[in-house]
Order: structure tokens, then sequence, then C-alpha cells
């Protein structure tokens, strides 16, 4: 059995950073997961395939609570926060029974207006920025409600 080498993603450099993609699909080609150092300098695997992410994703074994995450990652409970995407069953599932019936296709339909709105507002503070630039994360993801 071969193992592969460690991928070290701060090493593919601002290119990787500027356009991922490229090196996502060479990793695709040779797999669908991959260990791989991620820039903090934790170790982590990476899941580039649909199918395998969907497994992962289902496996109960695995975890999406901060709690359990690696201490070099340094993620605290304040950062993570105590939301249902970082929670695992069966506390994921009784949030989201909580929450579903307020995401149904209707519910959203009617929701799509408001949401334009605040995107249209977010993006014109982007733009009225003296330098014209902005971090999307924190100018547009950050405060648009989910």
């Amino acid at each position: 059995m071969t193992t592969e080498p460690l991928v070290d993603l701060a090493a593919l450099g601002e290119q990787f950073t500027r356009d991922p993609y490229p090196a996502y699909a060479a990793l695709r080609a040779k797999g669908p997961v991959h260990r791989v150092r991620i820039p903090e300098g934790a170790d982590a695997w990476l899941v580039v395939g649909y199918e395998a992410g969907r497994a992962l994703l289902a496996d109960q074994r695995l975890s999406k609570h901060w709690s359990r995450a690696s201490p070099t990652l340094g993620v605290s409970k304040v950062s993570a926060g105590s939301s249902m995407l970082g929670s695992d069953a069966p506390d994921h599932t009784r949030l989201r029974k909580l929450v579903a019936r307020e995401f149904t296709p209707r519910r959203m339909e009617e929701l799509a207006p408001r949401i334009q709105e605040m995107t249209d507002e977010l993006l014109d503070a982007m733009l009225a920025a003296p330098d014209r630039s902005a971090d999307l994360v924190e100018a547009l993801s950050f405060p648009l409600p989910m």
C-alpha cells in the first residue's frame, strides 16, 4: 500500500488563493480524499469528491461540533458558536425540526425581495469604500442572515 504525500495548501501559493479550482481538479483526478496541511499549520482531510463528501456528512462517527476540532485550528466556543450548522445529531435534528417550516420554497420566495434588498445595500456599501475593495466574507456573508 502506498501513502500519498501530504499536500501543503499554503505551499501552493497565491495562485491557489486566487483560483483553487485547478488544484482541486488535480486532486480529484487522484482520488476523493486527501491529507492536507492547512495554512494555519494543522493537518486535515480534504474531501474533493461529491460521493465521498455525502458519505462523510452522513457518517455519525464524524463530528461538526467545535469542541471536537483540533486545538491547532484555534477554534473556540466563542468563534465557532453554537449553531445548527456546527452541531451533531441529535441536537442538529432537533434544531432542524424547529426551523424547517421557515425554510419552505414558498417562504423563501416571500423573503426573496428582502434578501435582494439587503444584498444590494451590502454591495453598495462595499462599492462606497474608499479603495473599492472588501473582504467578501466580512462585508457580505457575515452580515447577510442565512
